[in-house]
């Protein structure tokens, strides 16, 4: 039997990819928004490329209103993740 691996729609790049090769993303609390990396808390998710410029549009203000429609602050998990990840690269676009 095989497995069906959905589909989900980068927030930043509007690319179709795997949603085991995005990283999730949820907002708790109304104003902090917070990686999902196991992809298991409730509520509305969203996702993004986990390389790139697409991960990167996250670190202003601006940039994450732009593409969740608000001002939230980055909570811990998602900080550390932005801190280690690659600058740049178009990933195939």
């Amino acid at each position: 039997m095989t497995t069906l691996i959905r589909q989900r729609t980068c927030r930043a790049c509007r690319k179709k990819k795997d949603k085991t090769a995005l990283l999730r993303l949820t907002i708790q609390g109304n104003t902090i928004l917070e990686a999902d990396p196991d992809q298991l808390e409730p509520g509305r998710g969203w996702y993004l490329c986990r390389e790139g410029t697409c991960l990167h549009c996250l670190e202003t203000t601006k940039g994450r209103k732009k593409h969740f429609g608000r001002e939230v602050e980055i909570g811990p998990v998602l900080h550390q993740l932005l801190t280690n990840a690659p600058a740049g690269g178009d990933h195939g676009r």
